[in-house]
């Protein structure tokens, strides 16, 4: 039996029937120019905008990569109603994930955003983020370099949300997905209902979602999420790390930087004319220098602490978030990566209280 809608403008009813969507494309075409159709809130995502279309990954080419305000991504792979590949969707949409774990800032601009931008845009990822999902905020470049922590977090972690869509999710495919969000993953199902007539009306709506304990071992915002405990996270950290990063930061206060603890582990911030600013940043495996350069402050410092970290035997290629991570590293690197971390503190305090005298 046909379902209906109303669209009602001022006194102008009509009642509009379910059709099939023509093609995936439509479909497609429908989510990527107007992705608030993904029901953010249900994901648990703030505003978001659409960073990547026909993403080509190292699996394929992922249909929509989606980015919101506190650096989350979603993966949407969409698929047609009865299309006989509709079950390898799901696997389809967990290869792209894990192509796009452990990727740099720079590689995610470089093919994820670069490529939906086109030729004719010049901006970079940090300008994207300010005109599409920080517009209003009282210090926005400070807001981008919030979002670009939390976006480098979430491509280390790999806590992404994936998104199966489609006009029905078939009963295979939604125990599929029951499956493996059981097993941890964070996989939703979107149906998108299509109804055609005078008008087009897209309808969607979550069907299946991650479980409940799934939701909670994910990052959320830095709202949900309770600052972890420093006793905690310092006996996680790896032996190879445990003492000098416990050494490292009791040096912070005495370098004029501050730490403060959030879900995924500490953060080093220093004040400056603009407002604190993240310098240095750690979570459970790694930990990386945040060497965006900051008004006022001289850009010698950002470049040489970056090409210091690049220097180390197992240090990290980026340029904005140099690092290195605990299970590919030694205890000579650790130490010297930290070393370096300190002279970056102590440097960019001193350059910061000249730059306010």
């Amino acid at each position: 039996m046909s379902r209906f809608v109303l669209s009602r403008t001022g006194a102008d009813e009509r009642v509009v029937a379910e059709a099939v969507v023509q093609t995936e494309a439509a479909l497609h075409d429908v989510l990527m120019r107007h992705p608030s159709l993904i029901p953010a809130a249900d994901l648990g995502f703030g505003r978001m905008a659409t960073v990547g279309f026909e993403t080509s990954l190292a699996s394929g080419n992922a249909d929509l990569v989606l980015l919101d305000d506190e650096g989350r991504i979603c993966i949407v792979e969409v698929k047609k109603e009865g299309n006989p590949d509709t079950r390898r969707v799901v696997a389809q949409v967990t290869d792209y994930a894990a192509a796009l774990w452990g990727k740099t800032i720079e590689q995610f601009e470089h093919n994820v955003l670069r490529p939906k931008l086109g030729p004719n845009d010049p901006r970079g990822l940090r300008e994207f983020v300010i005109d599409e999902l920080l517009q209003g905020v009282e210090d926005p470049e400070a807001s981008a370099e919030q979002l670009l922590t939390d976006l480098s977090e979430t491509l280390h972690s790999g806590d992404f949300a994936l998104v199966v869509a489609a006009p029905v999710i078939p009963d295979s495919v939604h125990r599929v997905i029951e499956y493996l969000n059981v097993r941890g993953l964070s996989i939703y199902g979107l149906e998108v209902s299509y109804f055609a007539g005078e008008v087009e009306i897209f309808v969607p709506r979550i069907v299946v979602r991650p479980t409940l304990t799934a939701r909670i071992v994910g990052r959320r915002t830095a709202a949900e999420s309770a600052p972890v405990d420093a006793a905690d996270y310092i006996e996680a950290v790896p032996d190879v790390a445990r003492e000098a990063v416990r050494q490292f930061l009791d040096t912070v206060p005495e370098l004029g930087g501050e730490v403060r603890w959030r879900g995924s582990g500490p953060r080093v911030e220093i004040a400056t004319a603009n407002g604190p600013r993240i310098v240095v940043s750690f979570n459970a495996s790694e930990a990386w220098l945040v060497t965006s350069p900051i008004d006022g402050l001289p850009t010698a410092i950002f470049a040489a602490a970056a090409q210091a970290v690049q220097s180390l035997p197992s240090g990290g290629s980026g340029s904005t978030y140099p690092g290195i991570r605990w299970a590919k590293t030694t205890a000579e690197d650790v130490k010297a990566f930290l070393a370096i971390a300190c002279d970056y503190v102590g440097g960019l305090v001193s350059a910061a209280e000249a730059d306010t005298t």
